[in-house]
């Protein structure tokens, strides 16, 4: 049970309740993303409610911190297994910043929540997050290196990333650095057709299991007409991990596509899982995936807008959407096309 919390300000306030929509946490990353930059006060409440384990978990709460540190927030209710927060943002700072989720919570997902912010501070900034690198339910370090920097580049931004480390489930002990200097403000994103391919790749990674594991995978892959099929032993990690990843380089955007090995499941499952998405895909004429079209949609309603198509918006879009509204006066708008959807994002101020 959260503490009674008595609100204090003149501001407008905007209440998110977690009970809606897919109730995850994306929602508390968005609204606490969007109430940085508007400098709207947030009550969030019901938290992660539709959850397995309600509540805020360890990288809920690093995003929750990361974002007070930044904009030196005032915070209630930022605590393990919180379903009730108040946010009261101030003016973003930029600097250098390091946040340590403790977990296998994912580096990811944190880094999302604040470079949004971070881009409409005034001096450059530097992220050092610790965590897991490569973990499910999370975009991997590598879809964010290949596939969401690549745009936000294009929209203005100056980002760049390394990894220092890896880190899988459980242990996660990964380290990622970025580095980004402040924009005007992001440009427009047009997006329609992805363009032809012009390289695709097969990536194994192997952390301390047999290299038999990843020979398997690689001769699946083969066999259902891979010729690039890289294996790259990770050595500097603290769990045991493995996952293949699909990569698709069009003439306008990258996609990438990961899944994680558990622990029973057999290789053949593991490659079908990881290539019946991709082929998904690819059969449609969209030119953003699913898991890409969440992560833009928020910097396109803080910019100039823009188009993309993607393939069948899931309730984590549509949520995501709504939540946006709730803090911006932008019309986004959804429609079905041949064999995808397109998404139109109009700023008020168009």
């Amino acid at each position: 049970m959260c503490k009674r919390i008595i609100m204090n300000t003149k501001s407008e306030v905007i209440t998110i309740d977690g009970n809606t929509g897919e109730g995850g946490g994306q929602m508390l990353r968005s609204a606490l993303t969007l109430s940085m930059i508007t400098r709207k006060p947030l009550k969030m409440i019901n938290i992660r409610k539709k959850r397995t384990k309600p509540g805020l978990l360890r990288q809920h709460l690093t995003a929750l911190k990361a974002a007070q540190t930044i904009c030196n927030a005032k915070v209630q209710g930022a605590e393990l297994g919180a379903t009730e927060i108040i946010f009261i943002p101030k003016e973003i700072n930029g600097g250098d910043y390091t946040f340590d989720i403790g977990t296998a919570g994912s580096t990811s997902l944190v880094a999302q929540t604040v470079i949004p912010a971070l881009a409409f501070a005034d001096t450059p900034s530097t992220l050092a997050i610790t965590g897991g690198t490569h973990t499910a339910f999370a975009p991997t370090y590598d879809f964010l290196q290949q596939s969401y920097f690549p745009i936000l580049e294009k929209m203005g931004l100056k980002i760049t990333s390394t990894i220092e480390r890896h880190g899988f489930y459980p242990a996660g002990g990964g380290h990622i650095t970025i580095t980004l200097a402040p924009t005007k403000g992001f440009q427009a994103f047009h997006c329609r057709e992805r363009g032809q391919l012009k390289n695709q790749k097969a990536r194994l990674l192997i952390a301390h299991l047999s290299q038999d594991i990843a020979r398997r995978e690689q001769a699946i892959l083969k066999e259902k007409g891979w010729t690039h099929v890289d294996i790259d032993s990770i050595k500097s990690c603290h769990s045991p991990g493995n996952c293949i990843q699909l990569s698709y380089e069009f003439e306008h955007i990258t996609e990438n596509f990961t899944w994680l090995a558990e622990k029973g499941k057999p290789a053949e499952t593991l490659v079908n899982e990881v290539t019946h998405e991709a082929t998904q895909f690819l059969d449609s004429t969209a030119s953003i995936g699913e898991h890409l079209a969440d992560q833009l949609l928020l910097p396109m309603a803080l910019g100039k807008g823009g188009v993309f198509t993607t393939t069948a918006p899931s309730l984590h879009t549509r949520t995501n959407i709504d939540v946006i509204q709730q803090f911006l006066d932008v019309d986004i708008q959804i429609k079905k096309t041949n064999l995808c959807w397109e998404i139109t994002i109009h700023p008020s101020s168009q």
